[in-house]
């Protein structure tokens, strides 16, 4: 993926994360018997959203890196593919989180030779409210094929559905193939709540172009990422 592409994504994110900062789409969590898997979901998802300064001071220091470099930490949040059935697009996806949104905004201030300090990481770190999202790069043939959209993300018989897919009432940009195809692109972002996760067991993100029998399913490992 381009550095040009991860930046266009990460900066698209950020927007709408920025947008919904004021909203908490955390529901109050039940009470649930300790158990060590229990345990364990907790410590994985705090590992990604419980940042210290120093953690956020390295995501700022690594951000001051080669576009190389960049590049090659941005690509290790992609999702690997499980299964294509829509055959005729390859959409890509990938897992955002504080850390690699940190990351990014200081790669780009440091691109355009402006300070980030770690007031400004904080604030970023501390918009995700209750939520994950994940940033699917969709193609289409129809200017309208948003429309039909949607995504889910499974664990075992667990479906979670999406608390909002943001950039569906958006306008898909032409891609450089137009009018063959794809003819269309879009970056749509689906956040899911964390209380349904369990952050300890592998998932499954299915995006889906018009329902499940045209659809791409995502390997999504918590554990991996920070």
């Amino acid at each position: 993926m381009k550095i040009q592409k991860h930046l266009a994504i990460s900066l698209s994110i950020l927007s709408i994360i920025s947008a919904n900062a004021g909203t908490s789409f955390a529901a109050q969590l039940p009470v649930k018997k300790a158990t060590v898997q229990t345990n364990q979901s907790q410590i994985v998802r705090d590992k990604i959203f419980k940042l210290s300064d120093p953690t956020l001071n390295g995501a700022i220091k690594d951000g001051k890196k080669t576009s190389e470099q960049y590049n090659l930490f941005m690509k290790s949040y992609d999702l690997p593919v499980i299964e294509n059935k829509i055959k005729l697009f390859n959409p890509t996806a990938e897992v955002v989180t504080p850390y690699n949104l940190v990351f990014s905004e200081s790669y780009y201030y440091n691109q355009q030779m402006k300070p980030y300090t770690l007031a400004q990481a904080k604030q970023t770190a501390a918009s995700f409210k209750g939520y994950i999202p994940f940033s699917i790069t969709t193609y289409g043939n129809d200017v309208n094929y948003l429309d039909s959209s949607s995504a889910v993300l499974k664990q075992g018989n667990k479906v979670i559905q999406p608390l909002s897919i943001d950039g569906k009432d958006e306008m898909p940009s032409y891609t450089e193939y137009y009018p063959k195809t794809p003819s269309y692109r879009a970056i749509i972002v689906a956040s899911f709540p964390l209380d349904q996760i369990d952050f300890s067991k592998e998932a499954t993100l299915v995006y889906m172009y018009a329902g499940q029998e045209l659809s791409v399913s995502y390997k999504v490992n918590f554990g991996l990422y920070k």
